[in-house]
């Protein structure tokens, strides 16, 4: 696995709450992937990446409705 992928309307901003708390560096350059403000990586001590991807809609409401299936879940 290269990385864990969330969705989420403002990747800065959910990358630095992860980063609070699991530590690690934000949005250290990796040749995987480019950068941009559409993307946020939280690179952990362990090698365990988190990536935060922009998505405009908020689909947190569809997915406790059931009406869309959830990927995965991260339990912490």
């Amino acid at each position: 696995m290269i990385a864990d992928l969330l969705d989420c309307p403002d990747p800065a901003e959910l990358a630095a709450f992860y980063q609070a708390i699991l530590s690690g560096t934000l949005n250290r350059r990796d040749r995987r992937w480019a950068r941009s403000d559409d993307w946020a990586t939280l690179h952990t001590s362990s090698g365990f990446v988190l990536a935060f991807q922009r998505v405009p809609d908020d689909r947190s409401s569809a997915l406790a409705e059931g009406s869309i299936d959830g990927d995965a879940q991260v339990a912490l």
